[in-house]
């Protein structure tokens, strides 16, 4: 961080300065944001399955909205820092065309970049490799002076306010609102009846294809819990909720959220049966995806909320 350099004149901008500052930042953002609002884990690009350690629902989500944060930051780098921008704009379109490639060689139709929004790859490799084109051969001003202490906090501030605002969006249901993904708005469950909460909508299913609900069983004490069959915590949460001695006849039903369809063989994610003997095993609704930070264990006492938690 300088001080020294705040008053020297700033070059005027010259095309590739404009393309920079300004048309690579937006366009970050418009795929950043469409993820977020119209997107889920489904359009993670098939390069995500390589990462060590993304091998359950819950690890994918955290990886989908940490990128989305990452971009955003990227952004207001972008706007804000003129020494780094064009630095960090070679690197971040550079990037961005390798996972595309990766995409198209794997048979993708979509690379995920505008989330649910399934544009041909062909066109978002077509568009980075044009502004990479531009931002390396188009004029540009000669050298940037260094940013000040003011601008550092700027940056600072704003990419906090960016990274706090994707993980507490997630809470109040902002994302994937716009998509074909139904988010578990698990804020507002407490103290409601189960008739008022939303996942009761997509009709938890047994294998038999009857449908069930907490009106469905006679124990006034009940524990649902939402978990996915590719999640291994879940399993562990499962099986100790299963073992556990209660104090009052509870009732324990499990259900499955799938995810869209293809996406666990895409990823290569592995399902398992809940190991549960004296429970109930449903699932909701098909060919939808379904956010949620998993497992989710929800107590009903005469079919109102209790308690929700997540994890034990």
């Amino acid at each position: 961080m300088s001080i020294a350099n705040t008053n020297e004149p700033v070059p005027a901008l010259k095309a590739a300065d404009w393309l920079v500052r300004f048309i690579v930042p937006l366009w970050i953002l418009a795929g950043s944001m469409s993820k977020y609002l119209a997107g889920s884990v489904a359009d993670l690009p098939p390069i995500y399955r390589y990462v060590p350690g993304l091998t359950d629902p819950a690890a994918l989500q955290q990886a989908f909205l940490i990128t989305i944060a990452l971009e955003l930051v990227i952004v207001v780098v972008l706007l804000l820092h003129r020494q780094w921008a064009r630095t960090l704009a070679i690197g971040v379109l550079s990037v961005f065309c390798v996972v595309i490639l990766h995409a198209m060689l794997s048979g993708a139709t979509s690379c995920g970049c505008f989330g649910s929004a399934k544009i041909s790859p062909w066109v978002v490799l077509g568009v980075d490799v044009a502004l990479l084109a531009g931002v390396l051969f188009l004029p540009r001003a000669k050298a940037m002076p260094d940013i000040g202490t003011l601008r550092w906090l700027m940056i600072t501030g704003v990419s906090a306010l960016a990274i706090g605002g994707v993980f507490a969006g997630v809470h109040r249901g902002y994302q994937g609102r716009y998509s074909t993904s139904q988010t578990l708005d698990l804020h507002r469950w407490q103290g409601e009846r189960w008739d008022r909460l939303g996942v009761f909508n997509f009709t938890p299913r047994a294998p038999d294809g009857r449908t069930y609900s907490p009106a469905t069983f006679p124990e006034d004490r009940q524990t649902w819990v939402f978990y996915r069959r590719t999640c291994p915590h879940c399993f562990e949460v499962i099986k100790e909720l299963s073992e556990a001695k209660q104090d009052v006849k509870t009732r324990l039903v499990v259900v499955d959220l799938p995810m869209m369809p293809g996406v666990e063989e895409a990823l290569k994610l592995q399902p398992f049966e809940a190991p549960c003997t004296q429970c109930d095993k449903l699932r909701l609704v098909e060919g939808r995806q379904y956010d949620a930070p998993v497992p989710v264990v929800v107590t009903f006492q005469r079919g109102v909320v209790t308690d929700v938690r997540i994890g034990r």
